[in-house]
């Protein structure tokens, strides 16, 4: 069992080395992003509307703090993407990976949080957390003609 530990182990310094270009560019979106809009989800960004991971990152610190009501209330499809990211951790290091399951369950619960999202626009946009509205968005600011028009209406 040991052994099986130091093999993990040194499969996800792997991991770790052949992603560190990405993870360097993520901080440098992150970084970038945070200066200039103090927003991260690109599609508030451009267009102000939420996405449908909109709260999921919220959710996840929450989940992490041991604040599960609030976790569920930002974005309850957290308590499905934290059991799916263990299982395909626990298969990448420890069992065979099972790549036909880890997509039919990706899909599955990409369908859930496209129907929470659908939902939760319905309800909640834009009053609510995290289905609010960016102001500033790069949409509005390239066209803003666009937006004083809808205003009028």
């Amino acid at each position: 069992m040991k052994e099986k530990g130091k093999k993990a182990l040194r499969a996800v310094w792997q991991d770790l080395k052949n992603i560190k270009w990405a993870l360097l560019a993520l901080a440098v979106y992150y970084v970038i992003t945070y200066i200039f809009f103090r927003e991260f989800c690109l599609m508030r960004i451009i267009s102000g509307l939420p996405c449908p991971g909109c709260g999921a990152t919220r959710a996840g610190v929450l989940l992490l703090s041991f604040r599960w009501q609030e976790a569920f209330e930002m974005n309850p499809t957290i308590f499905l993407w934290v059991p799916y990211i263990v299982y395909l951790l626990w298969n990448r290091y420890f069992g065979k990976e099972r790549k036909k399951l880890s997509n039919i369950l990706l899909v599955a619960v990409c369908i859930v949080v496209i129907i929470w999202y659908v939902r939760g626009m319905f309800l909640y946009f834009p009053v609510r957390e995290p289905y609010t509205y960016f102001e500033g968005n790069l949409l509005q600011r390239s066209y803003p003609f666009l937006f004083e028009m809808m205003q009028r209406r």
